[in-house]
């Protein structure tokens, strides 16, 4: 219990560093931010508060559902590990044997491992989904995907088809 206590208070406090330091730097930019404008920062930080709300932001429902059932089996396997062990513990303290102190490390570390795995999934979440908002942006913006030099074919319809040269810096 001691050990895990204050690895799970770090994840904590990490977490609640990053979502104060991500809104803070978006809301001291000169202009208002709209916050339902489908871009990366804002799947990002839907998915830093709640895993899978960013992907649901994106439209990627089965994603959505993928990191929120992972993220909430881990959580719930470190709370049940986390039990065993503070029960192993008192067993241990109760009669100071080594099998019994085994028991409790043994339990200690694997809801250590699911704490860590959770966080692995957290991360996960929110780097997929500043870069699922960054691909589904590229894809309604098709003029973003061009090279940014060359010469390629502009259809308006089916009617007027232009060779049009673009150079961007």
């Amino acid at each position: 219990m001691h050990r895990l206590k204050g690895k799970v208070w770090g994840v904590a406090l990490v977490a609640v560093l990053l979502a104060v330091i991500i809104p803070f730097n978006l809301l001291a930019a000169e202009r208002t931010y709209n916050f339902d404008e489908r871009t990366p920062g804002n799947a990002s930080l839907r998915s830093l508060i709640l895993p899978g709300w960013g992907q649901f932001f994106n439209g990627q429902d089965t994603k959505g559902y993928i990191f929120l059932g992972a993220a909430a089996v881990a959580i719930g396997a470190a709370v049940m590990e986390n039990s065993k062990a503070n029960s192993a513990y008192s067993d241990y303290d109760a009669k100071r044997t080594s099998d019994l102190y085994d028991t409790y490390s043994k339990d200690v570390d694997t809801a250590n491992l699911f704490v860590y795995l959770a966080a692995a999934i957290w991360i996960g979440n929110v780097a997929d989904a500043y870069f699922s908002a960054d691909n589904i942006n590229a894809i309604q913006e098709p003029e973003s995907m061009l090279p940014n030099r060359g010469f390629y074919l502009a259809a308006k319809d089916t009617k007027q088809v232009n060779l049009i040269y673009r150079y961007t810096f």
